[in-house]
């Protein structure tokens, strides 16, 4: 999770400073302009100076450098792609699967009004509050929970249509969770997404917002809660039991 992309890219373009090998201005030069995929004639890049904007409006912007045959794109990661040709309106060069990429260059200036970026996403956009009174083993206990718009930023690593890793950035959730046994509070607090490192891997918990939370049971254990993890845009979610036990303290298990 990154408290400041910004601070990430310049982080990057520092790194940059430091690669070997000469820049190719001449490249960079024609290089400037708007990008159509030659096969499909889909929107594909438009380049200005050092940056390269994409079709996406999700996918953050991307320094880049052309050195000896390779397009160096600076993300979350330095990615090479290696240049099979390139003349002043035509630009063929290999993805990361190693696929031929053959963009052609637009003709209108109106195309650059096309690549605009949108910045960084919230996943939801208002407050979800659960509040709830269940009865365990003779025991009342109330629970409230409480999703909503944070402000750490969540990078998600992703891929364009002519297969060029990009960085997407959203803004996570905060998830607070408050326990009361009758009016006795016995667990209040917001919930870190390091609660469950040791549950959800760490290449899809770095890349995951923390959903959501919902009530799912009690026992002799204590109050059992669902948390949901996501990676935004994708399918894929873990569901991590939670559970506060009648002494407040918080346990986390897999979800059966």
């Amino acid at each position: 999770m990154l408290r400041n992309f910004s601070a990430l890219l310049l982080l990057t373009l520092m790194l940059s400073a430091c690669q070997g090998g000469v820049e190719n201005k001449e490249a960079k030069g024609m290089l400037q302009g708007v990008w159509y995929n030659a096969d499909t004639n889909e929107r594909s890049l438009y380049v200005k100076g050092d940056t390269i904007f994409y079709a996406d409006p999700e996918n953050v912007p991307s320094y880049f450098r052309i050195v000896d045959d390779s397009l160096e794109i600076y993300g979350a990661n330095i990615d090479h792609y290696a240049i099979y040709r390139q003349a002043p309106h035509i630009f063929y060069f290999y993805n990361l699967n190693g696929e031929l990429v053959k963009l052609r260059k637009g003709e209108r200036a109106a195309d650059t009004l096309r690549f605009v970026y949108k910045g960084r996403k919230p996943t939801i956009r208002k407050t979800v509050q659960r509040d709830s009174t269940v009865v365990c083993r003779g025991k009342k206990y109330k629970y409230s929970i409480a999703v909503a718009p944070g402000s750490d930023e969540v990078l998600k690593q992703t891929y364009t249509n002519d297969g060029i890793q990009v960085d997407n950035v959203y803004f996570d959730n905060t998830v607070s969770l408050t326990v009361k046994d009758e009016d006795k509070e016995i667990y209040s607090s917001q919930i870190n997404k390091l609660e469950y490192a040791k549950i959800v891997p760490s290449s899809f918990l770095s890349q995951a917002v923390f959903a959501d939370m919902d009530y799912k049971k009690a026992d002799a254990d204590g109050l059992h809660f669902t948390a949901v993890f996501a990676i935004p845009n994708e399918k894929l979610s873990y569901n991590v039991e939670t559970i506060i036990s009648p002494d407040g303290k918080l346990s986390v298990k897999n979800d059966e």
